[in-house]
């Protein structure tokens, strides 16, 4: 989170040599760790290696004992969130719409990966130059922000961000100034 991308690859490579080292023919443990690498390399800007991995954490976890679904929304979101970052906007599509439909039955409809995950399908309808899709999708990612963290997050401000940028897109100002503002108090504050 610091941003020492070198450091962190460093601590989850060796977080994922040592649980190899422990358990040789495989462990939630290290697919763990691989997850924590991939994250690292796609925040990194090296979207394609997160991508590479994101994809064999996914395999191994169907492999593993136990539940592994939970993972597999952790998987599956940063999945799409690498392949967001090439511009493989069908592919994020579709990751984070496996996302979504797993993370509301394993973790619910109010948890924040399906928040996040919400979010990011808006994201991607408004690069896909589909407003009124991703007006819709925020819409329902803002009430879920504002019961997870509250209503002065920042995380509720990014989503008001977004509505407001769509209402100038569609051209309606009113309501883009007052989701702007809302906004703006909120970053202020913060």
């Amino acid at each position: 989170l610091a941003g020492d991308y070198p450091q962190a690859e460093r601590a989850f490579r060796e977080a994922m040599a040592e649980a190899a080292s422990i358990h040789p023919d495989g462990h939630i443990d290290r697919t763990r760790a691989s997850l924590g690498l991939a994250d690292v390399l796609t925040a990194a800007g090296r979207e394609a290696e997160g991508q590479s991995i994101y994809e064999a954490a996914l395999r191994e976890l169907k492999r593993l004992p136990g539940d592994t679904s939970r993972d597999q929304v952790a998987a599956l979101s940063g999945l799409g969130s690498a392949l967001y970052f090439q511009s493989r906007l069908p592919q994020a599509q579709a990751a984070f719409e496996q996302t979504l439909a797993l993370g509301v039955r394993v973790l619910g409809r109010d948890h924040p990966k399906v928040a996040e995950t919400v979010n990011n399908l808006g994201s991607l309808a408004y690069q896909q130059g589909e407003y009124p899709r991703a007006r819709r999708l925020w819409d329902e990612a803002l009430p879920l922000y504002r019961a997870i963290y509250g209503a002065s997050h920042p995380e509720v401000a990014s989503v008001l961000n977004n509505l407001g940028r769509a209402a100038w897109i569609e051209r309606r100002f009113a309501d883009a100034e007052r989701l702007l503002q809302e906004a703006l108090v909120i970053d202020r504050r913060v």
